[in-house]
């Protein structure tokens, strides 16, 4: 099934998928809401009874987290980027604050670590 709810992503909703993580019996699908994506993986999870699948929302899909972590991985006064795995954002570590960066490349900043 984790297989299944995979492939819907970057077959059909290539921006929406942020990723899958599972426990004994719960899929957690981390995605960016609002299109057809949770249904159709709903309809993959009904063929597994014994599984639960739970939605997470992420802050935005991760193509567009890649994209945002791009030019903050230029500036100068960043050591390192990273996208949280939580799906909330970008995990930055800088001298700089997280006003200051949300200023300069938006609210995608999640986390501020200085360094």
């Amino acid at each position: 099934m984790n297989g299944a709810v995979v492939e819907l992503g970057p077959t059909g909703h290539p921006d929406v998928l942020f990723g899958v993580c599972w426990d004994d019996r719960t899929l957690y699908v981390m995605r960016y809401p609002g299109s057809t994506f949770d249904t159709q993986a709903g309809a993959a999870a009904v063929q597994r009874p014994s599984v639960t699948v739970e939605f997470v929302d992420a802050a935005a899909p991760r193509s567009e987290q890649c994209e945002t972590a791009a030019p903050v991985r230029k500036d100068p006064a960043v050591s390192a980027v990273s996208i949280r795995a939580d799906g909330s954002g970008l995990r930055v570590v800088s001298p700089q604050t997280r006003e200051q960066l949300v200023e300069r490349y938006g609210p995608p900043v999640a986390e501020v670590v200085t360094g």
